[in-house]
C-alpha cells in the first residue's frame, strides 16, 4: 500500500476522473528491422482502446478493444478475433488502463523486492487480477512513477512471450502524468520504441472506432 501511495502522491493516477478519453499521435520504431512509421491511439477510462500503427510499404496493424470484444488486424493474421482472456489483455496496452487506481484494478498487489532498473533504485511490485497475466511493475524509488511493466503477452504465431514495457518521458495531460515514450522488449524479437508527440485529453469518441 505504501508503495501504491507513493504513485498516487506522483501523479501517475487520475484519482479525479480528469481523463475520460484519449488521443495520442507519434512515431513508432522497429528498431531490429530499422523500420520507422507513425502510430495513433484512442482510448477512455471504461477500457475501449484502439491503436493503428502505418509502417508504409512494411504494412499496417491494428488493436481494437471495445467493450465486449475486439480484433487485432496485421500481415500475421486478418481480423484476429479478441475475446475472453485475450480482450483483457488488450486493454493493458491502454495508457489509461494504468492510470486507474491499482488498488481498484486489480485484487492483489505485493512487494516482492527491490533492485536497480538501469542503474536506478526501484521497487517491484506483482499485482494479479481475474482475466489477465499477473503482472510484474517497477517503481522509481526517486520519482514514484513506473519505470518498467512486465507481463506474459500473447502473439499470433508465436505463443506466449514475456514481454517487457520501458516507460519515461512522462509529461503531464490534464493533470495526470503519462508515459510519452515506451520501449517494447519482446524475446528474440528485437525491440519496438513508441514515441507519442501529441496526446489530447478527452476527444470526443466515435462509437465505430472501436468496432
Amino acid at each position: 500500500a505504501e508503495v501504491v501511495a507513493l504513485v498516487r502522491r506522483a501523479g501517475a493516477f487520475d484519482t479525479e476522473g480528469r481523463l475520460a478519453s484519449l488521443r495520442t499521435e507519434g512515431t513508432i520504431r522497429l528498431v531490429h528491422m530499422g523500420v520507422t512509421g507513425k502510430e495513433s491511439s484512442l482510448a477512455a477510462a471504461d477500457g475501449r482502446y484502439r491503436s493503428d500503427v502505418d509502417l508504409g510499404a512494411f504494412g499496417r496493424m491494428a488493436t481494437i478493444a471495445g467493450l465486449e470484444k475486439g480484433r487485432s488486424d496485421s500481415g500475421f493474421a486478418r481480423n484476429y478475433e479478441l475475446i475472453g482472456e485475450k480482450l483483457e489483455e488488450a486493454r493493458l496496452q491502454s495508457p489509461l488502463f494504468w492510470a486507474r487506481d491499482w488498488e481498484k484494478a486489480f485484487e492483489t498487489i505485493t512487494v516482492v523486492g527491490a533492485e536497480e532498473h538501469k542503474g536506478e533504485p526501484v521497487y517491484v511490485l506483482r499485482m494479479s487480477r481475474r482475466g489477465t497475466p499477473d503482472v510484474l511493475i517497477r517503481i522509481s524509488k526517486a520519482t514514484g512513477l513506473p519505470a518498467a511493466i512486465e507481463f506474459t503477452q500473447s502473439t499470433i504465431g508465436s505463443g506466449p512471450l514475456q514481454v517487457v514495457y520501458r516507460l519515461s518521458d512522462y509529461r503531464e495531460v490534464n493533470g495526470v502524468k503519462l508515459a510519452h515514450r515506451t520501449e517494447i522488449q519482446f524475446p528474440m524479437m528485437g525491440t519496438i520504441v513508441s514515441q507519442w508527440e501529441r496526446a489530447e485529453a478527452n476527444p470526443a469518441l466515435d462509437a465505430a472506432a472501436f468496432e
